[in-house]
Parts: C-alpha cells; sequence; structure tokens
C-alpha cells in the first residue's frame, strides 16, 4: 500500500525528551512567579487606592476650613 512498509503510518509513543520537561517546569516557575505579581500588584493598588481616598478627604477638609477663616 503506497509501497510504504507495515507500521509506517502508525504513530510510535515515544517518550518525550528530558529537556521537554525541564521547559516545562521552568515555564511552570515562570507562570507562578507572574502570579505572584500579579496579586501583589493588586494589594498596592488597593493600597493606593486608599492612599487617593484620604487624601481626597484631607483637601476637602482644608477647602472647608478656608472657607470658614474668611
Amino acid at each position: 500500500m503506497l509501497d510504504k512498509p507495515d507500521g509506517y503510518f502508525v504513530k510510535s509513543s515515544e517518550q518525550p525528551s528530558v529537556g521537554v520537561y525541564r521547559e516545562a517546569k521552568i515555564l511552570e516557575n515562570i507562570v507562578s512567579k507572574l502570579d505572584k505579581i500579579q496579586s501583589e500588584i493588586g494589594e498596592i493598588k488597593e493600597a493606593q487606592d486608599k492612599i487617593w481616598s484620604k487624601v481626597h478627604a484631607n483637601t476637602i477638609q482644608m477647602e472647608r476650613l478656608k472657607d470658614m477663616w474668611k
């Protein structure tokens, strides 16, 4: 059949090389570090939002005090 030997079109069940496992492990480490960085960025953003909220409130209070002294 098509001048090919028996089993030519059968996919062999070769085991992936050690390099493939090593590369997969490296990618897993990179993804876990990126997840950690992303969560830290979220925490920083929350802290920054709280700071801006307090700054805004203090600015409003300062304006009210200025109006009282006029």
